[in-house]
């Protein structure tokens, strides 16, 4: 159909038939909540539907997990490919591999074909998190895992029902080589519903519609959103934005940090992201495939740009992608990918970073930035039955100009999934005891506008099993903006006889074994602060402090503001620490160029410090801190020692000082983060 049949078309149809395409997808919602068989799925909302057309556009959806909806559209591809002139009505479709648009192993998809007048018209889809899929751990997310086969079972696009009948053969290979058997089948069959009341609803719609009008309309609606995506991009500053940010691996116990970067170059009315430089795929569960990757990219552009216009394939198209192959964000197989959302969540924060240099005041600072994916299994003694404990709890957003971040809330990647999940219910169906369940004080970034909270959450295990964890954000936590200050990054440990058990590394275990009694300790991140924090009002400060969301630590070292022997403010003495903290921490800028110095070693960025200026800021070789220039983005660097540096000066090589936007003789103002060794 041409742009001016689109027109033609009336307008009161237009807007009737794309919110009953919504309102099929809330209904598919509704079935599946109402039928699932796991508690993940049917209480933690870790699933979503959605209505494709037959060239694997997004037609609709709803309150639904951006990062499952968008890959997708690969995923129906792939399936049309791969059964080209041989779909029919009452055909179903499953995979679950990244390969085809999958997103990790435990995400499976169910879509079912729709026709029209003997033509196929659209695919209603869900994809929902089983809580296993085999592998080496259960729950099948490893951080240990170094190839895709240790993460479960893979399915490529298959065909589960032809024509109505099941294909058992199938179905009964896939539910051998799972956990919790019968649990997975009580959530296909709960996807497999929803998509077959999507079939009736549509069918429905077609009876009151020609499908010719209902394809015109949803092809009107693609070409709005579109146009509207197009006329935003407008308004951001023409030119290329170049950030980097790391994901967090260990090797042999040493921290390894992976980088990823991207070159966001703002056009006319389009926008090319390009990953270029990013890491070549490792073997450590933090790689992704091209649709999630995209999705990425996808997410932060829509919710900055156009946030209040329904999501719809045509959003998208004004974004190019450019994805080397065989690199983290590209990833081939073997690569493990059971920590996409970590990658995810990581080129969030890119886009977000290089959209910040061109309008930071439209953009937050950094979120908790992880899935901080929990799981315990063991044998129930209540019932005797295996059990998969998974726990997920959301940590602070980051704040942005105007308001602080929003604390223990799902962030914008993850759509309707549950921020924590309700202990009366964990403790109903698993043998745990929920000890605590509280704000998490002093882990919101400071700043003029303060980053949210995160959670800490404290279990009792009522029974002996094993703990697995996959997260990130560890070691290196979210960024603030414009000065505002990191958030705290995400922890796990396990308490035993009032003894911590650490962990072998930072965010990521396997097969821990545990006791009765044990206490598991789950502490998210929060989220980063926007603005200088000694510009946050004394009053604001205070009434964090009496509301338990920072400590009085907090408050005199991030904030300047002082509590005297009364427990009320000290006016003389806040002034003065305001006045001292004010000063900062600064170094001037020297060019490595000039030094044949390299700013870039060893697959992380690094910057060379003085003799003078390690001594005054007490910097030490390895350490890793951020650097804040005059655009206000930080940029995270490893400190190198060199005998050529001058005693004062920092050496940064052209991209970092591009970042920070300073130049040769510029001040750069330095915070340390963790300390790590390498």
């Amino acid at each position: 159909m041409d742009n001016s049949q689109n027109r033609a078309i009336d307008p009161i149809t237009l807007e009737v038939v794309i919110e009953a395409l919504m309102g099929i997808v809330r209904e598919m919602r509704v079935t599946v909540i109402r039928t699932a068989y796991s508690s993940v799925v049917c209480q933690g909302h870790d699933f979503s539907c959605s209505v494709f057309d037959t060239e694997g556009q997004l037609v609709a959806q709803s309150e639904d997990l951006p990062g499952h909806v968008l890959p997708m559209s690969w995923s129906i591809r792939h399936m049309m490919e791969t059964f080209k002139g041989e779909i029919r009505p009452g055909d179903v479709f499953m995979l679950n591999d990244p390969t085809f648009g999958g997103t990790h192993l435990n995400d499976v998809m169910v879509a079912m074909p729709v026709f029209a007048e003997g033509e196929l018209f659209l695919f209603p889809s869900v994809r929902a998190h089983w809580v296993d899929v085999g592998g080496m751990v259960p729950g099948s997310l490893s951080g240990a895992a170094i190839e895709i086969y240790q993460e479960g079972v893979v399915i490529p696009p298959i065909r589960v029902y032809n024509e109505g009948r099941p294909n058992q053969a199938a179905l009964d290979l896939l539910f051998a080589n799972v956990r919790l058997t019968e649990d997975r089948k009580g959530d296909f069959r709960a996807c497999l519903a929803a998509c077959k009341q999507a079939e009736l609803r549509i069918q429905e719609l077609l009876g009151r519609y020609d499908s010719r009008v209902l394809s015109g309309c949803i092809r009107r609606s693609l070409d709005r959103a579109e146009e509207r995506m197009r006329e935003q991009i407008e308004t951001i500053p023409r030119g290329t934005y170049f950030y980097e940010d790391y994901l967090e691996t260990f090797e042999g116990g040493r921290f390894k940090p992976v980088r990823a970067c991207i070159h966001l170059e703002v056009k006319h009315r389009s926008v090319t992201a390009d990953f270029t430089g990013s890491s070549l795929q490792v073997p450590h569960p933090i790689n992704s495939s091209y649709g999630v990757t995209a999705s990425g990219v996808f997410i932060p552009v829509k919710a900055i740009l156009d946030p209040d216009f329904p999501v719809n394939h045509g959003a998208f198209r004004p974004v190019e992608l450019i994805v080397p192959e065989g690199t983290i964000v590209n990833a081939r197989r073997p690569a493990p990918v059971g920590g996409f959302v970590e990658l995810r969540k990581r080129v969030i924060s890119l886009v977000m970073g290089a959209l910040a240099q061109a309008i930071p005041e439209r953009v937050s600072a950094d979120q908790f930035g992880t899935a901080f994916h929990n799981m315990v299994g063991g044998v129930n003694p209540r019932t005797g039955r295996p059990f998969v404990y998974y726990e997920w709890p959301k940590g602070g957003n980051g704040a942005y100009s105007g308001a602080d971040g929003q604390s223990v809330m799902a962030a914008i990647d993850e759509g309707d999934t549950r921020c924590i999940h309700s202990a009366e219910a964990l403790e109903t169906e698993f043998p745990v005891m929920m000890e605590k369940s509280a704000l998490r004080i002093d882990s919101g970034g400071a700043g003029r506008w303060r980053g949210g909270l995160g959670v800490e959450r404290r279990i009792r295990l009522l029974c002996s099993g094993v703990y697995s964890l996959l997260a990130d954000r560890a070691v290196l936590p979210g960024y603030g903006l414009l000065g505002g200050g990191p958030g705290k990054s995400t922890a796990a440990k396990v308490i035993r006889r009032g003894r911590e058990m650490r962990l072998d590394t930072p965010g990521k275990c396997q097969n821990m074994p545990l006791r009765p009694d044990d206490r598991l300790v789950l502490c998210s991140g929060g989220g980063a602060g926007y603005g200088n924090p000694l510009a946050r009002p004394v009053g604001e400060v205070e009434a964090d402090l009496a509301a338990g969301y920072i400590s009085r630590r907090e408050a005199a070292d991030r904030y300047g503001v002082v509590i005297g022997r009364s427990g009320k403010v000290d006016r003389r003495s806040t002034r003065a620490r305001r006045r001292g903290l004010g000063r900062g921490s600064f170094a001037k800028v020297e060019e490595t160029e000039r030094y044949d110095l390299e700013g870039f070693f060893e697959g992380r960025r690094v910057c060379y410090a003085g003799k003078g200026v390690r001594a005054r800021l007490r910097l030490r070789a390895g350490e890793v801190v951020e650097l804040v220039g005059s655009q206000g983005i930080p940029l995270r660097t490893w400190i190198r020692l060199g005998g050529k540096v001058s005693k004062e000066r920092i050496f940064l090589d052209a991209a970092a000082r591009s970042v920070l936007g300073v130049k040769r003789g510029d001040s750069v103002w330095l915070r340390r983060l963790n300390r790590q060794d390498g």
